[in-house]
């Protein structure tokens, strides 16, 4: 297959033996470790800030070490560098007609890395024109390897005999869903990369079919409005994604934070948490997150029954609840005021994340206008600002509590450019759909064992850790056709 121009090798590991240890890294990372030489990681970066205390672990009176100066406010699309004022987040995207609003969180967190990172820009992109594939993402989520010649055939996420393409696009997901696909090579991929299919990737139908449909939003006045049709693609196009093209990506995922969730499942608010999050943002990286999304439209509180949480000014507040909706953090204001939230449903104090949804915007064109009228007027959505809209276009954005029970699963990525290496053929069971944590002060060993097919050079060896405050370190070894035990041979 050709990408780019690129012809994409699969090509093998050797045996990788792993043993964990149990120590006080405070961060749950995937961490691309160097087979040669160690080098400097997100997860050392992170240690750095917080020295050998466990962020996860309140009962030991921990405070996150961060930057000791934080700005009040900070938006990753208004950042001032060198005199110059630089945007990196990409404009805001449609997610219709499918559910799939933890591929565009991902992809834009991920957008917003490679624009901070200035690997975008090695491939001429900058924040108008990268543009990530959802659609890539989403459907090799949603459907194990069927190549009978990878030995990860039948890994993967499967559904029932008789299930559409339209279910699996359906069938949502999270965060950690596109963190394991990132990790074996699944994407990220352009939109705009050429194949033998033409612009496969891009998040439509092969035909490019075209739907509308009747919306209703609310006007300046909290007055209910309808009659404006949102345009989309047909989800009765053909969407399906050949498995050829499963490997294909631009990047590679270099490392992945896991970060704790603001407020935890008694109902007590962790502020390190929030401080977690606001690190990687003035590190100029976005944060995707899980929330739960009781309205997708807002309300006047004399209108209002029952806990409904999206106010008149599209700022959320939800005090608890699950997880039906994944958006991305993208600035954050301290002194956004609780006012702004509903009357009778108000966070405990001020302050609130500027967060990017995917249902559009009205500055956008199609595909990606989207909803009419949904989110922040122009100018409601400037941090440090006085919130006064500037025009009646409706951006996308919300304003979302720091308080919000909801948040869970914050995660930010960092990537490099595709050097043409990258392991196609994976050994690791992955990619999953959810992951649980074993914690031991013991030693823990596992191995992979298996067979090259050809002589090969192993670069990286790649590790996913669940549980906070672990240690993994990494031995290779080359067996011998007799061997009995993963270290009966030459360590190497």
């Amino acid at each position: 297959m050709k990408t780019n121009g690129t012809i994409r090798k699969r090509v093998l590991t050797f045996l990788i033996l792993f043993a964990m240890l149990a120590g006080m890294i405070p961060a749950a990372v995937f961490n691309a470790l160097s087979a040669d030489k160690p080098q400097k990681s997100g997860m050392e970066e992170l240690a750095e800030q917080a020295g050998d205390a466990d962020p996860f672990a309140p009962e030991k009176g921990y405070k996150l070490k961060t930057r000791k100066v934080k700005p009040a406010c900070f938006d990753l699309r208004h950042v001032e560098e060198n005199g110059t004022e630089k945007s990196y987040i990409t404009p805001v995207k449609v997610q219709n007609p499918y559910g799939t609003c933890w591929g565009f969180a991902a992809i834009a967190a991920a957008e917003s890395s490679l624009l901070s990172t200035g690997v975008a820009a090695q491939r001429g992109y900058d924040e108008n024109t990268l543009n990530l594939s959802e659609k890539h993402l989403a459907w090799f989520a949603a459907n194990p390897v069927s190549d009978p010649n990878d030995p990860q055939y039948g890994e993967g996420a499967s559904f029932r005999e008789g299930s559409t393409p339209q279910d699996q696009y359906n069938a949502g997901g999270g965060i950690c869903f596109a963190t394991n696909l990132f990790a074996t090579g699944v994407g990220p991929v352009d939109e705009s990369t050429e194949t033998e299919d033409g612009d496969i990737f891009a998040y439509k139908g092969r035909n490019g079919e075209v739907n509308s449909e009747n919306v209703t939003w609310i006007d300046e006045n909290g007055e209910e409005q309808s009659g404006i049709r949102m345009t989309s693609y047909s989800d009765e196009d053909d969407w399906v994604i050949p498995e050829q093209y499963r490997f294909c990506h631009n990047y590679r995922l270099k490392e992945s934070f896991l970060l704790p969730n603001p407020v935890s499942n008694d109902g007590e608010y962790h502020p390190e948490a929030t401080e977690a999050i606001k690190e990687q943002l003035l590190n100029k990286r976005a944060v995707s997150i899980s929330i739960m999304a009781t309205h997708s439209v807002a309300g006047e509180d004399e209108n209002l029954e029952g806990n409904y949480v999206l106010s008149a000014n599209w700022a959320q507040y939800c005090e608890f609840g699950g997880q039906n909706h994944v958006v991305t953090i993208v600035g954050y204001d301290d002194n956004y005021p609780v006012e702004n939230f509903v009357s009778n449903n108000q966070p405990p104090a001020d302050g609130a994340w500027l967060v990017k949804n995917s249902w559009g915007s009205d500055l956008n064109d199609f595909p990606n206008n989207g909803y009419a009228h949904w989110g922040l007027y122009e100018g409601q959505d400037v941090v440090g600002s006085d919130y006064t809209a500037v025009s009646d276009k409706h951006t996308g954005y919300f304003w979302l509590s720091y308080y919000d029970g909801t948040i869970n699963g914050p995660e930010a990525y960092v990537f490099e450019l595709d050097d043409g290496d990258y392991i196609y053929n994976q050994h690791d069971y992955l990619p999953v759909v959810e992951y649980g944590e074993y914690a031991t002060e013991a030693e823990n060993k596992m191995s992979n064992v298996f067979t090259a097919a050809n002589n090969e050079e192993l670069k990286e060896v790649s590790v996913f850790t669940a549980t906070p405050g672990t240690t993994v370190s990494f031995k290779v070894y080359l067996l011998a056709q007799n061997a009995q035990t993963p270290e009966d041979g030459i360590c190497v």
